[in-house]
């Protein structure tokens, strides 16, 4: 057997309380990697299609990366999986931190989770136990609540636990599950899963690194990363870049990227993490304003830098890493009110709470964000959901009477921090917000505002800017995702596909010839670094060598084609997921605002044709040709659940 993983997955039945451990064979390894991919590969093979999103038969699977724990830096990352109550589709989510590396340092390469338990609990799992236990004490608690008294009362302040609040318990959609009092796996609607099978938390305790095929060569290889990854060279630079930071976007376009690597990308990540494309982004057109029907010159920079960089680490007390990072681009920030350190926010929260709503207020996106992450919710859920009550409101479609009394304005921090409040803790209208941008829509009858694909409030980012988005947007199978690979590092930042020996098309934004190719390949590859457990921040840092590192980690031979095509099955099968789930291409739609947008400056369909046909995919039903399948292993799996 190789090395980097234990051949050991847990096996959960809540309804029955029984506890298994399985071996999938090290094929399945060198095959699916792990995190998204071990994922992907036990769900299809044993989830019946057309199961409740809430019923005893959803999975809810929690998988690190394969090479998590090892001691990589940058390779922290875990997965979480489900079939998603909001789109009905494949969901999944991948968060930093430390759960990754507990799970692993526990003995196990990922834990699956069916059934719904009689009563609350909480799985307990560590290098000596599983068991699960009683959590109607925690029932109710924050997330930061939960999570602190899991660790008193099994007297250990290091073991990693990840928990739902309040949202999760009611059944919310938007609601999500909470690492680390702030790590959020936000997306999919996860944590209404683990609400639904009276699931409080997950927690887990180890401290047996995963066995290692070549330990000596991957140290010398992490010991040249760490060094590298240091922040500590362009310290200066990197203090005075954010001044000129957004002008020179402004003023370079896309231009601006070409020279952003390196030690002063490394500093400025350590120094600012994703706070420092806030008013960045919002100038040069890549962040939405104003529920996605304005622009910078709604949001000046006047306004954008309050909410961006150097005002957000002004009330920095610590600085935060995931598990063996050394860049730690996060924080803890203790603004005046509140009693204890919390979460900085990042550029996604940022933008939820700042652009969308007009809001220039920091201190209000930091008590949103206090807020969502107590009581377990997706910020950018959140945050889409209260654009379109203002948008309703202030066109006259909305009165007080349907805000319970509120008025509703563009950048009115109170009513922003009330909303919030209200939807968190399900109060009134809050109860519409709390279950998302698209299902508040349908219940108000404001579909047309709603920004949206599929139940999914879009991300953070403006398809206008990066045109690939809108295959992302739509042809992923978690859609209305940004994050799930697509080639923006390409047409926008001019960057080659980190794994040598791969040439790609050389794109820009508007380009149209070879965008498929670009666009799958990169799909693929961030596919890969969700299966390895590697930050995909680590891209604009240069990208780390993943095949050596696999190789020394495993004792495997995988070349950079293997790799790749590693990638290609496990994006292929997370959309073979959700065709058997009965979904077509045609089910998935821009929302008209957006279509009106990128019309005439972005041929959708052209885009979306030319990745279909280069991933091999049937434009009309999506379902891959048989040779595809072959070509990927994917025609012996079964087409129905095998347990």
């Amino acid at each position: 057997m190789s090395g980097a993983f234990w051949n050991k997955i847990l096996l959960v039945d809540l309804s029955t309380g029984h506890i298994t451990v399985e071996a999938p064979g090290e094929h399945v390894y060198h095959d699916f990697l792990g995190g998204t991919g071990l994922a992907a590969r036990f769900i299809y093979e044993n989830q019946t299609a057309g199961a409740d999103p809430l019923g005893e038969a959803n999975i809810l699977a929690l998988v690190p990366g394969l090479l998590c724990g090892s001691g990589i830096p940058m390779s922290s990352r875990c997965s979480l999986a489900v079939k998603s109550p909001i789109t009905t589709t494949w969901g999944d989510s991948n968060v930093g931190g430390y759960l990754g590396a507990a799970i692993k340092k526990a003995g196990y390469d990922g834990v699956f989770i069916k059934g719904i338990a009689p009563r609350p609990v909480y799985l307990l799992a560590t290098s000596e136990k599983v068991e699960l236990r009683p959590a109607e004490n925690l029932w109710g608690k924050l997330t930061s609540q939960t999570q602190q008294a899991i660790k008193e009362e099994l007297g250990d302040n290091a073991i990693a636990v990840a928990a739902i609040g309040p949202a999760g318990e009611k059944r919310c959609l938007a609601s999500c599950i909470i690492h680390d009092q702030g790590r959020a796996a936000a997306r999919s609607g996860l944590g209404v899963v683990m609400g639904a099978k009276n699931l409080k938390a997950v927690a887990f305790q180890g401290n047996r690194p995963p066995p290692l095929t070549h330990p000596d060569q991957l140290q010398d290889l992490c010991s040249q990363l760490n060094h590298s990854l240091s922040p500590h060279s362009t310290r200066l630079l990197g203090g005075v870049a954010p001044k000129m930071w957004s002008h020179l976007g402004r003023l370079l376009g896309t231009r601006f990227f070409k020279w952003q690597a390196g030690p002063f990308m490394v500093d400025l990540f350590h120094r600012y993490g994703t706070t420092m494309w806030l008013s960045l982004f919002t100038e040069l057109g890549d962040t939405p304003v104003k529920n996605w029907s304005g622009t910078a010159r709604d949001f000046p920079l006047e306004q954008s830098s309050r909410i961006s960089d150097r005002q957000v680490v002004r009330y920095l007390v610590a600085d935060y890493g995931c598990a063996d990072c050394p860049v730690r681009c996060g924080g803890l920030v203790k603004p005046e009110w509140s009693p204890r350190p919390q979460r900085r926010p990042e550029y996604e929260v940022l933008a939820a709470f700042g652009p969308l709503l007009l809001n220039d207020e920091l201190d209000t996106i930091f008590r949103a964000y206090d807020l969502c992450n107590g009581y377990g919710l997706d910020a950018i859920e959140v945050g889409s959901a209260i654009a379109l009550l203002i948008e309703a409101f202030e066109e006259g479609r909305l009165t007080l009477a349907d805000t319970d009394g509120l008025h509703l304005r563009w950048g009115d921090a109170a009513a922003i921090i009330r909303l919030v409040e209200m939807t968190c803790r399900c109060q009134g209208l809050g109860q519409v917000l709390a279950n998302g941008v698209a299902q508040a829509a349908k219940q108000l009858g404001l579909e047309d505002l709603a920004m949206q694909v599929h139940g999914q409030a879009l991300g953070m980012h403006h398809p206008l800017y990066s045109p690939s988005l809108a295959i992302s947007y739509l042809a992923d199978p978690t859609p209305g995702r940004p994050g799930s690979g697509n080639a923006t590092f390409a047409e926008v930042m001019n960057r080659r596909l980190p794994l040598e020996g791969i040439e790609l098309p050389q794109v820009s934004r508007f380009d149209y010839q070879g965008k498929g190719e670009v666009q799958a390949a990169w799909s693929h590859y961030v596919q890969v670094l969700n299966c390895l457990g590697v930050c995909q921040f680590s891209l604009s840092l240069g990208g780390l060598p993943l095949i050596q590192l696999l190789n020394a980690a495993t004792g495997w031979d995988y070349t950079v084609e293997e790799l790749l095509y590693a990638g290609e099955r496990v994006q292929n099968l997370r959309h073979l997921f959700n065709l058997r789930e009965g979904h077509r291409p045609e089910h998935f739609k821009l929302p008209a605002r957006l279509v009106h947008q990128l019309d005439p400056a972005v041929d959708v369909d052209r885009l979306l044709a030319d990745y279909f046909k280069v991933m091999d995919w049937d434009p009309v039903t999506g379902q891959p040709s048989p040779d595809k399948m072959a070509e990927l292993g994917l025609s012996r799996l079964p087409s129905s659940p095998s347990l």
